[in-house]
């Protein structure tokens, strides 16, 4: 006899799972962040976000080079910081 029984599956409704994806899609959480917010496991919190794309489109759309390039302009280190830091 197994001294851990197994914690039933809980269920969740449809809002509450909107909620959580909007977390993640809407207000900028990190994924790890919201499951933690919302008291969910990570992996269940991507399944969510993984549905939600699909069912919305989003999965598979790829940037396109000029948002990456505006991406990168952004986000770019300036080279002030690189003899800081060695190669990175």
């Amino acid at each position: 006899m197994s001294t851990n029984p197994k914690k039933p599956n809980r269920k969740f409704d449809p809002e509450f799972i909107e909620n959580a994806v909007k977390l993640v899609t809407v207000e900028g959480y990190s994924k790890i962040a919201a499951a933690k917010a919302v008291n969910v496991p990570i992996s269940t919190l991507r399944q969510w976000c993984k549905k939600h794309a699909a069912k919305s489109g989003e999965a598979g759309n790829k940037p396109t080079f000029e948002e990456l390039e505006e991406w990168h302009a952004r986000w770019q280190v300036p080279t002030i910081f690189w003899g800081l830091y060695g190669n990175v």
